[in-house]
């Protein structure tokens, strides 16, 4: 993931990988429509990883503690930022 921050525009961009599995609501609806159960290793991987997204955008002053993103722009500043969301569903998690 790589983290892009427009300090003039207060724009931050997310980029992510793309997911050729689809989103999670496309793997929700596969299950249902097959009629299999997903394993229970894959929900709690997938809970982790909404979790640790979350945490990222939520507690910004730990953000530089975990790695893993890239940021452009001013790290410092970025640390200031939280992020909202209003749009949390299936359909958005990849």
């Amino acid at each position: 993931m790589e983290v892009r921050l427009d300090l003039g525009s207060k724009l931050t961009q997310l980029i992510i990988q793309y997911c050729k599995s689809g989103d999670l609501g496309s793997l929700i609806r596969k299950a249902t429509r097959s009629g299999v159960s997903l394993h229970e290793d894959k929900i709690w991987n997938i809970f982790l990883q909404i979790t640790q997204a979350l945490h990222h955008c939520h507690w910004p002053a730990e953000r530089n503690k975990a790695g893993g993103a890239r940021i452009s722009g001013s790290a410092e500043a970025m640390g200031k930022y939280q992020v909202l969301h209003r749009d949390l569903k299936p359909e958005n998690g990849e």
